[in-house]
């Protein structure tokens, strides 16, 4: 269930981020919260493609920085 959900745990009704992906590539806590601002951002603005668009870049210029696979 999504905490304080008033629905069942038979009704979709949130989503949950897990945290192993990232942290696996090398993600901090700052990093997450950092995440949970760029979601926040474009779910606060769906029909915003500028605000899309900015978080979209923001996201690839931050993933840059945490490549898949070190080589």
């Amino acid at each position: 269930m999504v905490p304080f959900d008033s629905r069942t745990p038979f009704t979709t009704s949130g989503f949950r981020v897990g945290s192993a992906a990232v942290t696996t590539r090398g993600f901090n806590e700052n990093d997450c919260i950092e995440t949970v601002d760029f979601i926040n951002e474009v779910l606060s603005s769906p029909d915003n493609q500028g605000a899309i668009d900015s978080v979209r870049k923001r996201i690839n210029d931050k993933m840059s920085n945490y490549p898949l696979f070190k080589m």
